[in-house]
């Protein structure tokens, strides 16, 4: 399945060009080598060709198909015509063989394939019958061709030369030929236009002659570790697009930013909800009382407090209260089962929980701390420099970059969630940024609607405070529909608006066409892939608001790459997901741990500024994801794995293709399927389960659990105990029973 220009045509046609290039490897010290390794130059050049193509598509089982003459008897050498025929060369490269033992195998293959040239090429696939895919053509879709092209001959009084014409038409997908004349050798590309541009074979023939120089030099290596890149290609692609360093900042820390912003505004809105306007000076007032509350119980630097609040004011105040208090604050949902918050608390081993009356309930009395109401008196209370009247000074604790900001908790493959240990450098890199980014000023107005649990909740609130701006909080109980009323309902644009696709799809439907301009100046857009289709209601009706493709996995601090759509933006497909945010690296690499070239699949590690500590409590997990970062000169950097499949185009920009594993989004929330599955194992141990996402309507994704075995038992007991337990968004909107799960040969469940 080779990297595409756009969609493949369901019925190809046979529009193509050919590029032609020296191939600068003297056709002696190629000889030389096949001398040495008792193989021909065919065999090493098609052994070097099934290399590339697994580099190029991660395939570890690659077919090539070539021609053969047709002509091994003596009759067959007789006769006129063309008795051509094709045969299909297979290579396993599982193991990441050395090239010489890899050619030893395509040595076998191909002669293996020859003692059979005449059996047909139809009969074999008629044979095989192999899956039918529109638009491939069967068993390979690269061919390859070795030959020396004759001397032009000599005729006396005319001077003879060869000329290279090209053709308009391609019998195959890509055709790989290499010549050999009195001049050298070359690589012929043969290709369908509408598969591939020049750019990409021109790309392809630099690889091909790459890696044959690099095997050729070191046979005895592994085949996934030679070079394939020129010293250019790799410049671009690990320095040249990373370059994002921004002048040196001091080491600072997120509550420093709102508190110079109190400093500057301290008359202005900092927050409001339903019945409440805090000012930055009353932030401020409240925040630091509350943290006092906090250092006489022992909470500093180090320290975990979890913050229990329905999405209104106090849940502001309690959140900076933590931060200016040393500790890192854990944001847990009034929405989430009590099984689920007990499990949290427990999970963190969390001192003090920041509470209200009505939530009290939920959390153990020895741990829980009720946060004032709004209305209510703060205690004690020490305005910062400039902000009130001083008063006497007290020792805070001041945390360093490196101290843990919140932990945040995602869906986990185990069956257990995992606490994402986000630090200040981390978070202040990210507001930071996303506060020059999106262009916030004091005045304008940020609505928080999202789950307090979610990180969408750092752009909403923490960036709005840096910048000055005020902060409107949309409660729970206004339900799903609330977004689309406040941006009707808003007298001037929200200044920015983060919301996951799915909402901005119920958004859209809300609103008529005429309704969509001027409700904000921008859109941000996160949690899961974004089609175009979803953006463009706003591009036609609304051309004046900012659209905004923000990508990050929580464990990268909530974004890492950014995409403003833009009027040449495709208006089909996924929008991309852009470049790397400021201080932050993005890396695309191959099953081999390689730099991906342009145009290639590979998986999308992250680094810089914002690579989270890890997992709470979890080291195994957290030393899969995170790993040693190979093109830091930073002592201990570290990568995110993210397990998401991107590409480069050849402006840099990355695109968004899918997962490397079972993670899914639901609504913009993290789901492990497994999670989910080792719940239900957990209420029912007879059952075997799978929990897939169906797409059948791509507007509205669905998490589907399927059973076999057990006593066939009510899906609607086994639906209200995982909801006991599970957060909605990871409870299967439909459970189906099945005699036993389908497997594959390999026995893994066969999802399709």
């Amino acid at each position: 399945d080779l990297p595409t220009r756009g969609p493949r045509p369901a019925v190809p046609s046979d529009a193509g060009a050919t590029l032609s290039v020296p191939l600068d490897v003297p056709a002696e010290a190629l000889a030389a080598f096949c001398q040495r390794a008792r193989v021909s130059p065919y065999m090493v050049l098609l052994a070097v060709l099934h290399v590339l193509l697994a580099r190029w598509t991660g395939e570890r089982d690659v077919v090539v198909g070539t021609p053969v003459a047709g002509r091994r008897g003596p009759q067959a050498r007789q006769l006129v015509g063309l008795l051509l025929n094709t045969v299909a060369i297979r290579a396993r490269l599982d193991d990441d063989p050395s090239f010489a033992t890899l050619l030893e195998r395509v040595r076998t293959a191909v002669l293996d394939a020859l003692s059979r040239e005449e059996l047909p090429f139809s009969t074999v696939v008629e044979t095989l019958r192999p899956p039918r895919r529109p638009g491939f053509s069967p068993l390979f879709q690269v061919m390859f061709v070795y030959g020396r092209e004759a001397a032009p001959p000599r005729l006396d009084g005319l001077e003879v030369s060869a000329v290279e014409v090209p053709l308009a038409t391609a019998k195959f997908d890509l055709t790989v030929a290499v010549r050999e004349n009195e001049q050298g050798l070359r690589t012929v590309l043969e290709y369908r236009t509408e598969l591939f541009d020049d750019d990409a074979m021109a790309r392809l023939a630099g690889h091909f002659q790459t890696l044959l120089a690099s095997l050729l030099a070191d046979p005895g290596a592994p085949v996934g570790s030679a070079a394939m890149l020129t010293a250019e290609e790799h410049r671009r692609l690990v320095d040249e697009w990373n370059r994002t360093a921004t002048p040196d900042e001091p080491d600072e820390l997120v509550h420093a930013l709102i508190e110079e912003q109190a400093r500057r505004t301290p008359d202005g809105v900092a927050v409001t909800d339903d019945g409440t306007a805090l000012s930055y000076r009353e932030l401020h007032d409240r925040a630091e009382s509350l943290a006092e509350t906090l250092r006489g119980r022992g909470v500093g630097v180090g320290s975990l407090v979890g913050v229990l609040l329905p999405r209104a004011a106090p849940f502001t105040v309690a959140v900076l209260a933590v931060l200016r208090a040393g500790a890192a604050y854990v944001p847990m949902d009034p929405a989430n089962p009590p099984a689920r918050l007990r499990h949290l608390i427990g999970d963190t081993a969390a001192a003090v929980v920041l509470t209200c009356a009505e939530l009290a309930h939920l959390v153990p009395g020895d741990v829980a701390l009720l946060v004032p109401g709004p209305q209510e008196p703060a205690s004690t209370v020490e305005p910062a420099r400039g902000v009130g009247p001083r008063r006497r000074a007290r020792r805070r604790p001041t945390p360093s970059a490196d101290e843990l900001a919140y932990v945040i908790h995602t869906s986990g493959s185990t069956g257990r969630p995992k606490g994402v240990m986000v630090t200040h450098r981390g978070v202040a890199n990210y507001v930071r940024w996303a506060a020059q980014a999106y262009r916030l000023r004091p005045g304008d107005v940020v609505p928080l609607h999202s789950s307090v649990g979610f990180d969408l909740t750092v752009t909403s609130l923490l960036v709005p405070l840096a910048a000055g701006a005020t902060v409107r909080m949309i409660g729970e109980h206004l339900g799903p529909a609330a977004l689309g009323e406040a941006l009707r309902d808003t007298a001037t644009p929200f200044g920015l608006v983060k919301i996951t696709p799915a909402q901005l799809e119920l958004v859209t439907h809300q609103l008529r066409p005429d309704e969509l301009a001027g409700r904000t100046r921008c859109f941000v857009i996160g949690g899961e892939n974004l089609r175009a289709d979803q953006v463009a209601p706003w591009r036609r009706h609304a051309p004046e608001t900012v659209l905004v493709n923000e990508y990050g996995p929580t464990e990268t601090v909530v974004g890492c790459a950014a995409y403003e759509v833009e009027p040449g933006t495709p208006e089909d497909g996924s929008v991309p997901i852009g470049r790397p945010i400021a201080n932050t690296a993005l890396y695309v690499r191959d099953a081999w741990g390689n730099p991906a070239p342009v145009g290639v699949a590979g998986e999308l590690y992250v680094g810089g500024a914002g690579v989270a500590r890890g997992y709470l409590g979890q080291p195994t997990v957290t030393a899969e994801r995170f790993l040693p970062d190979p093109f830091s000169e930073v002592p201990g950097a570290r990568l995110y794995r993210t397990g998401d499949l991107v590409r480069r185009r050849p402006d840099g920009v990355l695109e968004y293709l899918g997962r490397t594993d079972r993670q899914v989004k639901v609504r913009g929330y993290r789901v492990e399927c497994g999670e989910v599955e080792a719940a239900v194992r957990r209420h029912r141990p007879d059952v075997d389960v799978t929990v897939q996402l169906r797409r059948d309507d791509p507007t509205d994704p669905r998490l589907v659990a399927y059973l076999a075995g057990g006593d066939g038992a009510d899906p609607a007991d086994l639906r209200a105990a995982l909801a006991a337990e599970l957060p909605s968004w990871l409870v299967p909107d439909a459970f189906v029973r099945l005699d036993a799960l389908p497997l594959t040969g390999n026995g893994k469940v066969d999802a399709d």
